[in-house]
């Protein structure tokens, strides 16, 4: 019997679910507050600051899925597209944020680089204190965030490489970063500090030995031989539960279960609301195996866990094997990771599962990282990019009307993106300095103040390459009054006026998109093309 001790505590988890049960309203009031990845079977929150793809952190996401569905890159023909050997050792997973990758190295400085993922070349490197960095960084507010051994917290300019703010941590940090939000997370000895991404004030601070992983409002991590969850909005802890071994990696969430291994060699599925167990699943049977040292990535409708050499797939409801594989010659390296299409592994002689077996030269030493259509290779002395040279995409885009007034909904248009050879199979938008974001070919949007704001586009091909597009969108004082809450669709014969003349971005042709409104709970979410755009219902207007 493994459980020893349970602690349960207050908790709105339940009264969240079932606020939040399944529906339409429920579903477009979720994606007005953040991007809905699906994990396996069940669904969670990323983080909000993820908008350009990438690798913004170690295992993608803040529930440390390690799945990341919106993500593409060579399957086909991958061979070595650049190669660079940083001045020092790499031990730590990459991160990636659209053409650029970003590695650490565990000796003294320059021990931060950003790599251009089209030449290979790198656009600049820092020094983090001089001090060990072993954990993967994390990208948040335009920022690198890096932790370093000393108990030191970095943040980077993204594009220039200049240092934005320095924090101290509680203890030492070797441990991978997690950003939720404007939140980044750091630590794992003992305590967990989170540090506002934007300046890095503290917020507060929780006990733990692991970093965290966070669903649903709610962040679990281990702490010894116990898992503990504690309400992010209070900060008070929902439950502690005692198991029989140390756990020594980062729990994987969804807002159901919380799985963790550890030096037992078992894996642990607990209710995410109660810190019941689910059920364990028993992997001592399978040759060389110590303990459980990775994380674990939930895609495709199993829990993938590394076990030595061998690899497991389990049934992330009853924890029964669905799939395996052995016969690698060494260890694997790091946690898997999952893209749109491909699960990922890395194995520490140099070989990387990818829809084949691909060797670099070298000792893996982490986790790959994807970016840019390509695989993010590291090993100790050079990391790697893998790809089949697929020429990226160009982003362009039209908006109208033009001038535009505070509160009158503006069309943007992205269609004027090509692709020279495939096709362009998403388009991300990003509005303003609050960050919102949307989804699809053609999206609406309303801004509520005058002034001047930036609207970004990226374009991913149909080989996860990416290109992104930003202009500034000059909004004048509203002449007339104008609701916008209200969306009248263009059809042809309806009587209505079309959006007025096109503020052209760059060449092409208009967009035929047609829309439909639904409003929902304050919320005015627009459907189109791949995705949608949700926009804050202006309460002055209903007053």
């Amino acid at each position: 019997m493994y459980v020893q001790n349970v602690t349960i505590m207050v908790s709105r988890r339940e009264f969240l679910k079932t606020c939040c049960a399944t529906g339409i309203g429920a579903t477009f009031a979720e994606r007005a507050a953040g991007t809905d990845v699906p994990v396996g079977r069940a669904s969670i929150r990323a983080t909000g600051d993820v908008f350009l793809s990438g690798t913004h952190m170690y295992q993608f996401d803040s529930a440390n899925s390690g799945h990341a569905p919106n993500l593409r890159h060579a399957r086909r023909d991958v061979d070595v597209q650049w190669q660079l050997s940083p001045e020092g050792t790499v031990e730590s997973p990459p991160v990636g944020v659209g053409k650029t990758v970003y590695v650490c190295c565990s000796d003294s400085g320059p021990n931060v680089y950003a790599i251009d993922t089209t030449t290979g070349e790198t656009v600049w490197k820092r020094a983090a204190d001089g001090s060990r960095i072993t954990g993967a960084p994390a990208v948040a507010g335009g920022n690198l965030i890096v932790g370093t051994a000393s108990g030191n917290v970095f943040a980077f300019d993204l594009s220039s490489g200049e240092q934005r703010w320095q924090q101290n941590a509680s203890g030492s940090i070797y441990r991978s970063l997690v950003v939720d939000g404007s939140t980044v997370y750091a630590g794992g000895g003992g305590t967990i500090d989170a540090f506002s991404a934007t300046d890095g004030s503290k917020v507060t601070t929780y006990r733990a030995t692991t970093p965290p992983a966070i669903a649903d409002g709610s962040l679990f991590a281990g702490n010894g031989r116990s898992v503990v969850a504690y309400d992010l909005e209070s900060g008070e802890q929902e439950w502690s539960i005692e198991i029989g071994a140390e756990i020594i990696q980062t729990p994987t969430a969804t807002a159901d279960q919380v799985f963790v291994g550890g030096d037992d060699v078992n894996v642990y599925a607990l209710d995410a609301s109660s810190g019941d167990v689910n059920w364990t699943h028993d992997a001592d049977f399978h040759a060389g195996v110590h303990s459980l040292n990775h994380s674990f990535a939930l895609a495709f409708d199993q829990l993938h866990v590394s076990t030595g050499r061998d690899t497991l797939g389990l049934d992330p409801e009853t924890g029964e094997v669905v799939s395996s594989r052995s016969g690698r010659r060494s260890d694997v390296a790091g946690a898997p990771i999952a893209t749109a299409t491909t699960l990922i592994w890395a194995y520490e002689s140099g070989e990387v599962s990818l829809s084949g077996i691909f060797e670099v030269d070298g000792t893996i030493p982490a986790s790959p990282g994807v970016t840019n259509g390509q695989v993010i290779v590291p090993t100790r002395g050079t990391v790697y990019g893998l790809g089949n040279g697929n020429e990226p995409p160009s982003a362009d885009f039209k908006y109208a009307p033009s001038p535009a007034e505070a509160n009158a909904t503006l069309t943007f248009n992205g269609e004027p993106s090509t692709d020279g050879d495939g096709e362009i199979a998403e388009y991300r938008w990003r509005f303003g300095p609050d960050g919102t974001t949307a989804t699809g070919s053609t999206v609406e949007y309303a801004f509520e103040e005058p002034g001047e704001y930036p609207v970004t586009l990226e374009v991913i091909d149909d080989e996860g390459a990416t290109d992104t597009r930003t202009e500034r969108v000059e909004i004048t004082e509203a002449t007339t009054q104008t609701n916008a809450t209200e969306t009248t669709n263009t059809t042809e014969g309806s009587g209505s006026e079309g959006p007025g003349p096109e503020q052209s971005v760059g060449d092409g042709s208009s967009s035929s998109d047609q829309f439909s409104a639904l409003p929902f709970a304050g919320i005015l979410a627009v459907v189109s093309g791949f995705g949608y755009a949700a926009y804050r219902r202006s309460r002055d207007d209903e007053e």
